[in-house]
């Protein structure tokens, strides 16, 4: 008796034990459920031209973790050489609206460029999503050379 009164006492105790375990991983899951959802990947960029060498950039990014802790913070273009030109920055999370569209005017370009590469950031993945790269129509009458 004094055998199984020991073996039954352990059982219970690793039965407690594996559902302390298990409730820990499942909390564990819980909270670390934002950084599963995904990176913040350009899906679509338009590009129009407003002036010589002056554009309006309207970017369309699809992510899947729009919360407070995990959501798209900015997208950026930059240049051939990986240079920031411009940025657009959000305040927080556009949650329900996905994917979305936000744009950015007057974005000049430099003399010489021709392609520009458009990128996304989120709050937990940084810059880990597909970007774009785009091919300007830079060339006018307004451009050449006189």
């Amino acid at each position: 008796m004094r055998d199984c009164t020991l073996s039954c006492g352990r059982a219970a105790r690793n039965r407690r034990g594996l559902t302390v375990l298990f409730q820990t991983l499942l909390m564990s899951l819980l909270l670390v459920d934002p950084v599963l959802a995904g990176n913040a990947d350009v899906i679509d960029v338009q590009v129009h031209k407003l002036m010589p060498r002056v554009f309006r950039f309207d970017v369309t990014i699809q992510h899947p973790g729009e919360g407070p802790i995990h959501y798209v913070d900015r997208w950026e273009i930059l240049d051939e050489k990986g240079e920031l030109i411009d940025e657009r920055r959000f305040s927080g999370p556009y949650p329900g609206e996905q994917p979305f569209t936000r744009s950015l005017s007057h974005v000049t370009i430099p003399v010489g460029m021709r392609t520009v590469t458009v990128r996304a950031h989120d709050t937990v993945h940084g810059f880990a999503g597909l970007e774009r790269q785009i091919t300007l129509d830079i060339e006018s009458r307004h451009d050449l050379p006189q």
